[in-house]
C-alpha cells in the first residue's frame, strides 16, 4: 500500500506503523522540480518529464471488427432438455438442467474457504435449514467498534453461453444480473456501484480478435448509461491464448451497495407464500427496455420496503432452476399453474418473488404458492425436490467433497442441573487480547466480551525484530 504524508508527518507515521507491526519505509520524495527522478544505489536511472505522463505514452490505433448476429440465446433449449420436455417429462429434465457444471451445487468447492470468520456476516454462502440454497449475494457488516443497521453488500453477474454468442449482449446481461441480485436482495438501487473483471483472448493484430474485447465494452457502457450506474476500477487481461487454445469472451459485473439488516432478503424459501415472476423485457435484439427494468427495481425496492415480499431469488439460468435451487435449501415445495417448456428457457436478471399476499403490479405475473410438500407440483405433475436436490449436489460431490467422513461412535453426552448460582456482587473483568501475526477476529472477541460485561483490551504482539519481541513480552507484563 502506498501511503502519501506530509514530510513532518512522516516519521510519525512509521512510528504508528510499527506499532500495529507493519513496516513502512519512505520510498520517494515529492519535489517541484516537475520531473519524476529515479534511483539506484545512488545511481541515477530514471529522469523524464511531468508532462510527459501526462500524454500516457505514444497513441497506438487498432482496426476492430464486431461481428454482430441474431441472438438466440434467450430462445434456444438444451437439446436433451427439449427432449425431455417434449415427451411431457418435467421432472427428467429439470434434474438434468440441476447437474450442468453451471447450475449444480458447488458447496464442496465453497466451504474450502471459511465464511464463518468475523462476527459480521449477515448471510451464510449456502442458506435453509440443508444448508443447499446458494445465497445470491454476499452481505455482511462493515467492521465498526460500535453497532450498526448497515449491511454491505456484493454481487456477480456473468453468462457464459451469451457471452460466447455476443460478447456485447452478454456483458450487458453480466451487469442486469449483479444488479437483479442486489435489488431482489433489499439493497438501496442508489447506493449500487460497479467493478468489470475482463478476460480475452491474445488480440495479435487481427481485427476480429480486437472486436470481442470493443464489443463487450460496448455493451457494459450501453448498460451502465442506461442504468444510470457507475463502474469504479476493475481489472482486465487479453492474455487468455495458450498456443491454440483461447479463453471465451468474459466481462463479469461484480455489483457492490448498501442495505439496511431489517431489509434484507434471502434466497431460501420457506412453505408459504406466493409466487411471482418479474420478467426483463426485451427488444427485438435482446436488449433490456432499460426505462421499464428501472421501473421493475423501483416497485421491487418499494415493496420490501413495505414487509410485502418474504423472499426472492434471481433466475442466472431458466425459472425453474432458480425455483428449484431456492425450495432445495429447506426441502420445501411449491404447487404452479402450469409448467410447460417456457420454464426451462433462459431468463438472466428475471426476479422471482415471494409475496405475504396476493398483489396487483404491471411488473410481475402470478406463477403459484410455496408449501410444505417437498414436490413442485402442477396440474398432473409432481417433481420430488429431494431427488431434485440429489441431482444437484451429486455432479461434484466426487470432486469438492462437501462432508467429511467420520470414523467411530458419536456418544450423546448431557448435563442438566435446576441449580442457580447467583453472585452477591458485581465484578467487572479485565480482559487482554493479545493479537499475534497471522491471528484475527480480536475486534469481535472484544466486542464478546464487553457486551457480557468485561473490560477488553487488545494488544498487537510485534514480531518484525528480535527487540520488537522482548519489548511486546515487557509491555504486556505491564
Amino acid at each position: 500500500m502506498a501511503v502519501v504524508v506530509y514530510k513532518e508527518n512522516a516519521a510519525r507515521f512509521i512510528e504508528l506503523a510499527a506499532e500495529e507491526n507493519l513496516k513502512a519505509v519512505c520510498v520517494a520524495e515529492i519535489t517541484d522540480t516537475d520531473r519524476l527522478r529515479m534511483f539506484y544505489k545512488d545511481e541515477l536511472i530514471v529522469d523524464i518529464e511531468r508532462n510527459f505522463l501526462d500524454t500516457n505514452g505514444v497513441k497506438q490505433l487498432q482496426n476492430a471488427d464486431i461481428e454482430q448476429g441474431a441472438i438466440k440465446y434467450f430462445e434456444q433449449l438444451d437439446k436433451v432438455t427439449e427432449d425431455y420436455a417434449d415427451k411431457g417429462e418435467y421432472g427428467k429434465a429439470l434434474k438434468y438442467e440441476l447437474a450442468k457444471l453451471n447450475n449444480c451445487s458447488q458447496k464442496g468447492a465453497g466451504e474450502v474457504f471459511d465464511a464463518t470468520i468475523g462476527a459480521a456476516s449477515v448471510l451464510m454462502p449456502f442458506g435453509g435449514k440443508n444448508q443447499l440454497t446458494p445465497a445470491i449475494i454476499m452481505a455482511s457488516k462493515p467492521p465498526v467498534s460500535g453497532f450498526t443497521h448497515t449491511v454491505t453488500c456484493s454481487s456477480f453477474g456473468i453468462s457464459p453461453e451469451l457471452m460466447i454468442e455476443s460478447p456485447y449482449t452478454g456483458a450487458i446481461y453480466s451487469i442486469v444480473s449483479a444488479v437483479s441480485k442486489l435489488v431482489a436482495s433489499g439493497v438501496d438501487y442508489t447506493t449500487i456501484r460497479l467493478t468489470l473483471q475482463e478476460f480475452f483472448k491474445r488480440l495479435k493484430k487481427e481485427p476480429s480478435r480486437w472486436g470481442e474485447p470493443l464489443s463487450a465494452l460496448l455493451g457494459a457502457f450501453d448498460a451502465q448509461i442506461n442504468l444510470k450506474l457507475a463502474a469504479i476500477g476493475g481489472k482486465d487481461s487479453m492474455s487468455g491464448t495458450f498456443e491454440n487454445i483461447d479463453v471465451p469472451p468474459t466481462l463479469i459485473a461484480f455489483a457492490m451497495g448498501i442495505a439496511r439488516d431489517n431489509a434484507l432478503i434471502n434466497n431460501a424459501f420457506g412453505d408459504s407464500g406466493y409466487i411471482y415472476r418479474f420478467k426483463v423485457q426485451k427488444d427485438e435484439y435482446s436488449r433490456p427496455y432499460y426505462s421499464k427494468l428501472l421501473d421493475m427495481y423501483s416497485a421491487i425496492s418499494a415493496m420490501i420496503m413495505n414487509g410485502e415480499i418474504k423472499w426472492a431469488t434471481v433466475c442466472e439460468s431458466s425459472f425453474c432452476v432458480a425455483l428449484a435451487k431456492s425450495l432445495i435449501g429447506n426441502g420445501s415445495g411449491a404447487y404452479l399453474e402450469r409448467f410447460d417448456k417456457e420454464h426451462f428457457m433462459t431468463a438472466t436478471g428475471d426476479i422471482i418473488l415471494i409475496t405475504n399476499s396476493l398483489i396487483d403490479t404491471p411488473y410481475g405475473s402470478y406463477i403459484g404458492t410455496l408449501n410444505g410438500s417437498g414436490n413442485i407440483t402442477a396440474p398432473n405433475i409432481t417433481i420430488s425436490v429431494k431427488e431434485l436436490t440429489e441431482a444437484f449436489t451429486a455432479m461434484l460431490e466426487p470432486v469438492f467433497r462437501s462432508t467429511a467422513i467420520a470414523d467411530g461412535e458419536v456418544k450423546n453426552i448431557s448435563y442438566h442441573t435446576d441449580k442457580i448460582f447467583k453472585a452477591k456482587k458485581t465484578a467487572v473483568p479485565q480482559v487482554i487480547i493479545p493479537v499475534f501475526p497471522g491471528t484475527n477476529c480480536e475486534y469481535d472477541m472484544a466486542k464478546a466480551f464487553e457486551r457480557a460485561g468485561a473490560r477488553a483490551e487488545t494488544f498487537v504482539i510485534r514480531n518484525n525484530s528480535a527487540k520488537d519481541i522482548e519489548q511486546s513480552i515487557m509491555e504486556m507484563k505491564k
